[in-house]
């Protein structure tokens, strides 16, 4: 089994620690520190125009949001650049903690609801040699602008951009909180594919059980147990979040949104229901893996007490022959020695008879 090769990586408490005794509200970066620029992406649209711009500094971006008649998507890549951050929570008048949220970066995922906007913390999973990796997305919508943050550059919403610029569905005829949840839904859809991933996993140890190293079979085993259990500790909040939304009672939020939000509601547990059905099997495996084990070992101590047994009688006459008192007739015979080796062959071969009839071989 190739061995993958281990990544430093930050503790979660090293970096909430250091946030200890500060105010609430202060803006603390707590994943890994980059060096890389923060991207700045809007992109305006309505029913029947869209456009696209990369933009340099906060300033630039804000600055083409003027239309109210129009919509805004402004997503931001990468959360080290704290000052960047700030610009943003002043400028949309963001509340503290919002801004505190975004940038901390273990949060839970969840749903505040504010005066004037509403805040969703989400994951985005990916599966990372013997663990999960994740992803903070924070998504706020208001009126006509929504605003994503990601924690690194992926493309994870690409899929959105391209409904957006082909103007699929519904997308360019709703509000931002339709927009909010067709990015909730390709997280969601995303971690489908996770799912997938572990059942040809799970497939696989089964079919190989029998054929694979024991130690390789354990390693990828504990392994997968490992990433199931933080998958669905990363999903299981999700589910409230999004009945949350399906619920909120807000001009925000159209009510056919929240239609299509119960329906992510229903798919989220169905994720959590896959997630606990694999979590049996691996289990089941490893009871198997166990069981295997002890038989393995148990044919091996059969096989050595067997063996043991067989020596029992030749050690006995070896032993009384090899005494070498001048009064044993037997050590005079001429043939004396062949006959001993007669006798143990008969003896070796009558007890592997036997253990044979007794189906103990």
């Amino acid at each position: 089994m190739k061995k993958h090769p281990k990544k430093k990586k930050h503790s979660t408490f090293t970096k909430h620690n250091q946030k200890l005794g500060m105010p609430p509200g202060i803006l603390f970066f707590t994943g890994d520190q980059k060096t890389e620029n923060t991207s700045i992406q809007l992109i305006e649209y309505n029913e029947t125009d869209i456009a696209e711009y990369t933009c340099t500094s906060v300033d630039e971006a804000t600055s083409k949001i003027t239309q109210s008649e129009k919509f805004y998507w402004l997503n931001i890549e990468g959360l080290h650049n704290i000052n960047l951050i700030e610009e943003i929570v002043s400028h949309f008048k963001l509340h503290k903690l919002s801004g505190e949220d975004i940038v901390s970066v273990q949060q839970r995922p969840k749903l505040d609801f504010y005066n004037h906007y509403i805040h969703i913390i989400l994951k985005n999973i990916q599966i990372l040699p013997n663990e999960i990796g994740e992803e903070q997305i924070s998504i706020l919508f208001l009126e006509n602008v929504l605003i994503s943050f990601q924690e690194r550059k992926t493309d994870i919403f690409t899929k959105v951009q391209t409904r957006l610029f082909d103007s699929v569905g519904y997308i360019r005829t709703r509000k931002t909180d339709y927009l909010a949840y067709a990015l909730m839904d390709v997280i969601i859809d995303n971690y489908f594919k996770t799912v997938e991933l572990f059942d040809t996993t799970i497939d696989k140890l089964e079919n190989s059980i029998e054929e694979m190293n024991p130690q390789d079979f354990c390693v990828e085993l504990v392994a997968l147990r490992r990433q199931i259990f933080q998958t669905r500790q990363t999903i299981f909040p999700i589910l409230d979040a999004a009945n949350q939304f399906s619920k909120l009672e807000s001009n925000l939020v159209n009510e056919e949104t929240r239609l299509f939000t119960k329906d992510m509601s229903e798919n989220i547990v169905q994720i959590l229901d896959m997630l606990n059905s694999f979590r049996e099997n691996a289990n089941s495996l490893l009871d198997i893996y166990n069981s295997n084990t002890a038989n393995r070992m148990n044919n091996i101590m059969k096989l050595l007490t067997i063996v043991s047994t067989i020596f029992i009688p030749l050690t006995f006459i070896v032993g009384v022959y090899g005494m070498n008192f001048h009064n044993m007739p037997e050590l005079s015979y001429h043939y004396g020695y062949l006959f001993t080796w007669i006798t143990m062959v008969i003896i070796t071969i009558g007890m592997i008879i036997f253990f044979k009839i007794r189906k103990w071989l």
